[in-house]
């Protein structure tokens, strides 16, 4: 019985870390349509309050963050006309830094975006890099990204954020 579980339990977690396809991951961030609330928040961030909501037909998920805030943000997600999964993040900086999903870095359990361009960024500007989005259950995720600042990390924050039912 032993043997069971423990080979049941290696089976999951290879599974859990095989690659994820681009439409999986759209399909896992429409998901998340409905407000969830930081747990944990960003450093000097407050209290974080996020809306995911699927839009024009299914095709696009707006992500807002602080709605209603002098801060707010909004990032948009799509599958592109070659079937990748993209992401434009209009920041409250003033930029608006294109990502894509990083296919070989992605699980079901996490998706990770690179940055492939965007407006408004410069080697010197302050700007989002990279981030991550960690699925611990349906309700609760980790959310995570580097920034740069004249070339360099500028360093890292995260938030986990739980579903407000």
């Amino acid at each position: 019985m032993k043997i069971l579980l423990t080979v049941l339990a290696l089976t999951s977690a290879i599974a859990s870390a095989e690659p994820v396809t681009d439409t999986a991951a759209f399909a896992k961030i429409k998901n998340l349509a409905g407000s969830w609330r930081a747990t944990k928040p960003m450093p000097g961030m407050g209290k974080m309050r996020v809306n995911y909501r699927v839009i024009a037909g299914g095709s696009a998920v707006q992500e807002t963050a602080f709605p209603g805030w002098k801060n707010e943000m909004v990032s948009l997600f799509h599958l592109d006309g070659r079937g990748h999964l993209v992401m434009t993040h209009y920041c409250a900086l003033g930029n608006q830094p294109h990502f894509a999903l990083d296919t070989g870095k992605s699980t079901d359990a996490q998706l990770a975006f690179k940055l492939d361009g965007g407006s408004g960024i410069t080697r010197k500007s302050t700007h989002m890099g990279s981030f991550q989005m960690h699925f611990t259950s349906p309700d609760t995720m980790e959310n995570s990204g580097e920034s740069f600042k004249d070339g360099k990390s500028a360093g890292t924050c995260s938030s986990t954020l739980q579903r407000v039912k």
